[in-house]
């Protein structure tokens, strides 16, 4: 009785997961995604990858589990249920992405964030797992090797979860802080009620590059490949090739950036409510795009 309880508690669990990730809207903005391309806004996106290998252990404690007929509906488990389900599709994601080119790097990329999540949190579970270890291995004062070798094992894994935490602190300690007029939800709460009159046109924040590229993706339209060259010519300040591009049709900047800086002295510009913005498909048919161009 006790084995079929815990076994519909797992089945249950993995049920759930399954249904946030099929049944919700994220899924089919995934899936309406699945050939568009985008950028990783992540420094160490190799790090990632992580999900891999900790995937692989967790299917290991699962069998395990199994095996010894294990089924109590503890932290791991919970965490379990959820990342075996994920990283199956995220590999069936990875797979299409780089063997049948079916998949583009969008929808496995925001799919990262279920997985690395999922897999995070086992790690942390993880190193609960060896600190009550060592604890209970110092109360009940077991011999040598285990005395000395639990407590090494808790040192190293509370260093490295320091280490990790120190990074991420120092990082946003050192980042500016975000004026409130240019914060992304701001920026969204903005374009939202233009979206209709604005539809393919791109909003650059210098500051803010992937807030950027997501406002111009989630609120103007723009495509995410799309995205990801008009983030790119912004970028490396080469307005030219910004203007030469057949689906854009005009860009919005915020009013704290100087426009010339980006989009040169020649586009004009106006002020749309908190924003500039270059109508390029005006500027495209006056004499001095014509001659600009040549």
């Amino acid at each position: 009785r006790d084995w079929l309880l815990g076994a519909a508690g797992l089945a249950g669990l993995g049920v759930t997961a399954g249904l946030l990730l099929f049944l919700t809207d994220e899924w089919r903005y995934l899936a309406s995604l699945s050939h568009d391309n985008c950028l990783l806004p992540i420094r160490h996106a190799d790090l990632v990858a992580m999900w891999i290998p900790t995937a692989i252990v967790g299917l290991g404690i699962a069998l395990r589990k199994v095996w010894l007929r294990d089924l109590d509906l503890t932290l791991t488990t919970a965490i379990l249920c959820g990342l075996l389900p994920a990283a199956v599709l995220q590999g069936y994601m990875l797979y299409g992405k780089n063997v049948t080119h079916t998949i583009g790097s969008y929808p496995y990329n925001q799919m990262l964030f279920y997985t690395f999540g999922l897999a995070s949190l086992l790690w942390v579970a993880g190193l609960i797992s060896i600190l009550l270890a060592a604890g209970f291995s110092l109360r009940n004062r077991d011999p040598f090797p285990q005395r000395g070798l639990k407590p090494a094992a808790t040192i190293l894994a509370i260093l490295a979860a320091g280490w990790g935490t120190y990074t991420i602190l120092a990082a946003d300690a050192r980042r500016e802080a975000i004026p409130h007029d240019r914060d992304p939800n701001v920026v969204l709460s903005k374009l939202k009620p233009l979206r209709a009159q604005f539809i393919g046109h791109y909003y650059y924040d210098p500051d803010l590059e992937h807030a950027s590229y997501f406002v111009s993706r989630a609120v103007l339209g723009a495509r995410s490949d799309h995205c990801v060259r008009y983030r790119l010519h912004c970028h490396l300040r080469k307005p030219w090739d910004l203007f030469r591009e057949p689906g854009l049709k005009g860009v919005f900047l915020p009013l704290a950036v100087d426009p010339s800086a980006i989009l040169g002295a020649e586009c004009p510009v106006e002020r749309v409510g908190d924003f500039w913005k270059c109508d390029l498909e005006r500027y495209r048919t006056t004499a001095a795009f014509a001659a600009k161009s040549k």
